[in-house]
């Protein structure tokens, strides 16, 4: 193995066989057995360690739990991806991923995800490939990613598997930790500012049930479904408050510029070069800027 860091992310690379040792067991299974229903797998992962269970389930189907958890997955088209079984819990991540590629090699990428609670490296990138054929790789799964939304009670409508969950100040890693233990759930990505952390579920747990362990874990400030809002088309962009539409009266030679952000001082909104504000989070909220970087960075795409 040879193991190389890089700034903001490391590079694990192995070749074929290597690191197969210290799991409870696995079975890699060719394609001559009859075909059946493919039973579900479940995976969690907290930094560099992992969780998986798996009975006869299709190693595509297992990567694709990796995909759903913010890690590109890329697969040497020409391999046969056979079945996987197995138990594996606190697992370094590289070993797991190890076992399930052979008898091919396999490339890892990390990367540092920093929020209120600390920094931690987990895996961003797994190519699986034939030796000496890494060029071949190709995404697993073709096409952009289509959102599951689920229309809750009231019509709020979310993102099903998702949850966004906020600490208390002094709240610490472990208390993360705890929580994703009994949510059997995995980090995606932080929201900073304001200091979300964007969690995925297992299937069998639903954003109400997670929600309720969520907000009864110690250290919790707060959690919330991760909100869709529909698509806006060509329709009017809503005004901050109201539900208006915005007309750019562009002239000719004019361009206009959106910036996503952080939000607008309220102070800079009436400036004739601002034409329009809008809060993704809460469309008829009154516009805002926390910390300031939107502002700054809407000030300098204007030329003011």
């Amino acid at each position: 193995m040879l193991a190389r860091g890089i700034a903001h992310s490391r590079i694990v690379f192995a070749e074929t066989g290597a690191i197969l040792r210290s799991m409870r067991w696995i079975i890699l299974m060719g394609l001559l057995l009859p075909l059946c229903p493919a039973p579900a797998a479940t995976l969690r992962m907290e930094g560099d360690r992992a969780w998986l269970e798996a009975e006869n389930t299709p190693l595509r189907q297992v990567l694709r739990l990796f995909e759903q958890r913010g890690v590109e997955v890329l697969v040497d088209p020409a391999l046969e991806l056979g079945l996987v079984s197995g138990d594996w819990e606190n697992t370094r991540t590289d070993r797991l991923v190890a076992q399930l590629a052979s008898p091919n090699s396999y490339l890892l990428e990390w990367r540092a995800i920093d929020g209120p609670l600390g920094a931690f490296y987990q895996v961003s990138s797994i190519r699986i490939f034939s030796d000496g054929q890494v060029a071949a790789v190709q995404r697993l799964s073709s096409g952009g990613k289509v959102l599951d939304v689920v229309e809750g009670a009231g019509g709020v409508r979310y993102i099903r598997g998702e949850i966004l969950v906020g600490f208390k100040a002094g709240s610490s890693q472990a208390d993360l930790a705890a929580l994703l233990a009994k949510l059997g759930g995995t980090v995606i990505e932080v929201i900073d500012p304001p200091g979300l952390y964007h969690i995925r579920l297992n299937e069998g747990l639903s954003v109400e049930q997670a929600l309720e362990i969520a907000l009864a874990q110690e250290g919790v400030e707060a959690a919330e479904p991760n909100l869709a809002f529909p698509s806006m088309d060509d329709q009017p962009v809503p005004v901050a408050g109201g539900r208006e539409g915005v007309n750019l009266h562009l002239q000719p030679g004019e361009t206009a510029v959106a910036v996503l952000d952080s939000g607008l001082d309220p102070q800079y909104a009436n400036l004739p070069f601002i034409r329009g504000t809008y809060d993704a989070l809460d469309p008829f909220a009154a516009i805002s800027d926390p910390t300031g970087h939107g502002t700054l960075t809407a000030l300098v795409a204007s030329g003011a």
